[in-house]
This record gives structure tokens, C-alpha cells and sequence, in this order.
């Protein structure tokens, strides 16, 4: 069965809300999907919050060097994450990020919002574990 579980923990790093039905639909019981989800989650957050900074920078620096100053665009996504940034703080990124934002965009929000705050972190990990019981709570009274 790990071999069924490593793809849908890597799945849950990057999208763990819709992974859920995935691995319910797979056959682990909803204790295993929890686990998978969760640890899928955690693992895809500590790696876009620490890797996600420095490829952030590197792009920028690349872009900047090759292309010179560019002007500011804002798309929906990055309209949402300034409200949501203006309007409830790390914690309205902390809860979203699973859900909605996506892991690897909350993850990088994050960090580059509040790196220096030292509950950002464990804030962005309780949501991913809440969020993964959440999701197979909900996607559980769906039969497949």
C-alpha cells in the first residue's frame, strides 16, 4: 500500500483538499487518508515556506537582470492574497491555504509576508492537519 500513498501524499502537497476523494477512492480507510493527507500536506508546506523564498528570489533576481524594472501587474490571484493579507493577517493565510490559495501559493504568501513572524510556521501546519481531517470528513460521506 505505500506504493498507492506516496503519489497521493506528493498530490497532497500541492492541492490537499482535492485529494482526499483520491485517496479514499484508492481504498485507504478514512484514519489512512487523514495520515497521508496530513503528512502529505505538512511536508508539501516546510517544502514551497523554505524552498519557496529562495526560488522566489532567484526568479526575481533572473527577471530583473535579463529583463530590467518591469511595471507591477496584479492578477486575481494576487488580488486575493493582498486581501486577504489586509484584511485577517497571517491567520486568514494560515486557514485559506489549504483550501483555496493552494499549499504551494499560501506557503510562499507566507513567507514572504511574515518570515519573521515566529507563529507563521506552526500556524500554516495546524491549518494543513485541520484542514485534512476536514477534507476527509467531508469527501468521506460521498460515496464512491
Amino acid at each position: 500500500m505505500l506504493y498507492k500513498a506516496i503519489p497521493i501524499a506528493l498530490l497532497a502537497g500541492v492541492k490537499l483538499f482535492f485529494t482526499a476523494p483520491v485517496a479514499l477512492a484508492a481504498g485507504f480507510t478514512k484514519f489512512e487518508s487523514f495520515i497521508i493527507l496530513a503528512t502529505g500536506g505538512c511536508l508539501g508546506i516546510l517544502v514551497f515556506y523554505f524552498f519557496g523564498g529562495m526560488i522566489t528570489h532567484l526568479i526575481a533576481s533572473q527577471i530583473l537582470a535579463y529583463w530590467g524594472k518591469k511595471s507591477k501587474r496584479f492578477s486575481k490571484t494576487s488580488r486575493l492574497t493582498v486581501k486577504i493579507k489586509r484584511r485577517s493577517g497571517i491567520y486568514g493565510i494560515a486557514f485559506l491555504t489549504p483550501c483555496i490559495l493552494s499549499i504551494p501559493i499560501g506557503s510562499i504568501v507566507a513567507y514572504n509576508y511574515y518570515r519573521k513572524n515566529a507563529m507563521t510556521l506552526p500556524l500554516l501546519l495546524s491549518s494543513t492537519i485541520l484542514w485534512s481531517f476536514l477534507a476527509v470528513i467531508i469527501w468521506g460521506f460521498i460515496p464512491f
